[in-house]
Parts: C-alpha cells; structure tokens; sequence
C-alpha cells in the first residue's frame, strides 16, 4: 500500500509539473507574438512620425514671408491694444476714484450726524434752547456763532472753559430770567453768554486796547474767532488778553516776558503768572461745531471732486469706446491679411499634433516591447528550471514503477 500512495504521488507531481510547464509556453508563445505586434505597431508608429515630419517640414518651408504690409498691421494692433489697456486702466482707476469719493462723502455726512447728536446732548442750557417758550430771549449756541480758524479751536474752547458750552441771551434781564427757571426747575447748571446788542453776521473780532503789545508774529486768542459784533465785547471779556502761541516753550518766554497775559497752545495747554492747565480737553460745544464745520467742509470738497471725477470719467469711457474700435479695425485688417496663412497654420498644428502624437506612440510601444522582452527572459528561465524538474519528476515515476528487487523492503526514494 505504501508503494503504491508512492507511485501516485510521484504521478500527481510530475502531472502537475507537466501542466505548468504546458501553460508557461503557451504564455511564452502568447507573449512572443504580442512582441511581433508591438514592432509591427511601433513601425507603423514610426512611419507616421517620419510621414508627418516630412510634411511638416515641407509646408513649413513653402509657406514664404508676410504679405506686404504685414510688420505694420502686427505694429498697429500691437499699439490699439496697448491703447485699448491704457484707456481701460485709467477708466478702472477713474470709477474706483468715483467710489472712494462717494465713500469720503458718506463718511462726512455720517460724521456730521454724529456730531450734530453730540451737539445735542441733554443738560440745562442744551433743556433750555429746546424750550419755544425762550425762542425770544435765546439765540442759539455760543458755538453755532462762532467762526474759529482752522486749528485754534481747541485752544478757544479751553480758554473759554465752560463758556464753550453756552447759549447766547439776547440781553441780562433775559439771562436772569431763564437762569432763575432754570435753578426753580432743577435742571441743573445752565451756562448763557449775553449778547450786546442786535444779531447780525459774524465780523473778526479784534483785541481789547488796552491788552499790551504783543511781539512780532504773535496775536490774541480772540483774533482767530469771527462772530457778530454783539458778542465781540462778551467774547473779549471771557478770553482775555489770551495770547495763540505754538507750544509750551514759547508760552513760558512770553509769560516771564509780559506778566499780565494768558499763554495758549494749539492742544489747549494754559500758562499764566499763577495758573496752569494742561491735559486731554475736548467734547465742548465750540470744538464740536468746529468739527461739524470741518466734516460738511470734506463732505462738500468731496461733492466736488466726485462731480469733477464723474466729468472724467465719462471723457475717459469715450476714449476707451474710441480705442476699441481702432483695436477692432486693427484686428479685421490682420485678419484678413493672414487669412491666406490660417488654413497653413492649422495644418502645420495638425502635422505637429500627429508628429508628436507618434513619436509618443513609438516610444509607449518601443518601451512596452522591451518590458515584455524582458519578462520573456525571466519566464524563459522560469520555464527551464520548470522542464528539468518535470522531467526528473517522470524519472521518478517510472522508477516506483519498477518491480522491487528481490529481498529489498525498502521505500521508494522520495523526490
């Protein structure tokens, strides 16, 4: 029994050997033919490369110079196209220079609401001036009558202190009056300046004579406010014989030069003989309306510049319709001058197309061979070592088939 699971074993083995053997030449004589045909397609490959080459390089070579006059059309549409970006360009930055206007001008009208709410901030004089009852005995802010120059707006409001934040009564009866209802009503501390005499349009107001004479280059605070001449007298009373000067230490010299006068900085700094303020000021009513004043002034600035921008804007988009059209009769006379070349060009693009599309082709097909060559050579080998042990397999089949030698038990060698 044990002799003959030997011999069947040993013909599994050399049966099984045999079919892989049978399947790796088949798969040999597969793969060899697969090689024929990659030549064959790689050469077909390489023909149309040469093929299209060929063409190209005649077509190329018959297609002669430009017509006459062609460098020129080339320069024209060169120079409308130029043209036609710079107009665009300077169109671009004409519209954004519109937007940013338009922004500048919303920002100063939002600026002024704003201000004008601040203006309006509740406290006694603001209860007073709201109150139609004292429509004859008011005449608005002190801030709504004052014209302060640029810059010196700070320094008058310090200067005028709580005063900033007045109201104008039209005469001291009047100011009494509404003062005393002012403190029966509780509404608390209500600031008046008291006019001298009638309203009318604000003139400079010019230094008291008796204030001393200032050094050259100097002038008093109060020379930088306009207002009407009623308000001259108060307003040269509430300032005094302060005096404009540019920082601390020109305030110091003019001080230890004339004792009697109030020196103030444009941050609104005061320095007199016995007394001295400085610090953050701000949020009266007199710098308030100075900067409602400067707001509506950018906003209008804005308003003009937004007109003349638009005036530009529309020379420009005229000027860009113009070069356009140079760009499109530019662009139709070379077309019509390289029409005679487009069906030349289109051609040589297919031909370069083809050439390149074969010479790729060659090259897939020419690698694709020579990896199967390769496997071809490893399978050949695979294939050999396969044949030996095949056939040493049905060597050992026909040995177990042997009749045993007289006298031997022995097992069958094992492969």
């Amino acid at each position: 029994a044990d002799r003959r699971d030997e011999q069947a074993r040993r013909r599994d083995t050399a049966a099984r050997l045999a079919s892989q053997v049978e399947g790796l030449r088949s798969a040999l004589a597969a793969s060899r033919e697969e090689v024929d045909r990659l030549e064959v397609a790689r050469a077909e490959a390489v023909a149309r490369s040469a093929k299209a080459r060929s063409d190209f390089q005649s077509l190329e070579a018959g297609v002669g110079g430009l017509s006459a006059g062609e460098q020129d059309l080339d320069a024209e549409h060169t120079a409308a196209q130029e043209a036609v970006e710079r107009a665009r360009a300077d169109l671009d930055a004409a519209v954004e220079r519109e937007r940013r206007l338009e922004r500048e001008r919303a920002a100063a009208s939002s600026r002024v609401e704003a201000l004008t709410l601040a203006l309006g901030r509740p406290d006694a004089t603001a209860t007073l001036l709201a109150d139609p009852a004292h429509a004859s005995a008011l005449r608005g802010t002190l801030a709504s009558s004052l014209v302060i120059e640029p810059g010196a707006q700070t320094a008058v409001a310090a200067t005028l202190g709580e005063v900033a934040d007045a109201a104008v009564a039209v005469d001291v009866a009047h100011a009494a009056d509404l003062l005393a209802g002012a403190a029966s009503a509780q509404l608390g501390r209500a600031v008046l300046l008291v006019a001298d005499g009638p309203d009318a349009r604000p003139q400079p107001t010019l230094p008291s004579a008796a204030w001393p004479q200032l050094p050259s280059g100097l002038r008093y605070l109060v020379e930088t406010v306009s207002s009407p001449p009623a308000l001259h007298d108060p307003l040269r009373e509430v300032l005094g014989p302060a005096v404009a000067v540019s920082d601390l230490a020109q305030a110091r010299a003019l001080v230890d030069e004339l004792s009697d006068i109030v020196a103030v900085t444009p941050d609104g700094t005061i320095l007199a003989r016995h007394v001295g303020v400085g610090g953050p000021a701000g949020g009266s009513r007199v710098e308030i309306q100075a900067e409602i004043e400067q707001a509506r002034e950018r906003g209008s600035q804005a308003d003009r510049d937004l007109e003349e921008a638009r005036f530009a804007r529309v020379g420009l988009a005229a000027r860009l319709e113009e070069a356009t059209h140079r760009l499109d009769m530019a662009l139709s006379a070379l077309h019509d001058s390289d029409a005679e070349l487009a069906a030349v060009a289109e051609r040589l693009g297919h031909l370069g197309h083809d050439m390149r599309s074969a010479e790729a082709e060659s090259d897939r097909l020419a690698a694709s061979a020579e990896a199967l060559r390769r496997r071809i050579a490893d399978e050949t080998e695979r294939l050999a070592a396969l044949e030996a042990q095949t056939e040493a397999a049905q060597e050992a089949v026909a040995e177990a088939l042997l009749p045993p030698t007289a006298g031997d038990d022995s097992e069958p060698d094992r492969l």
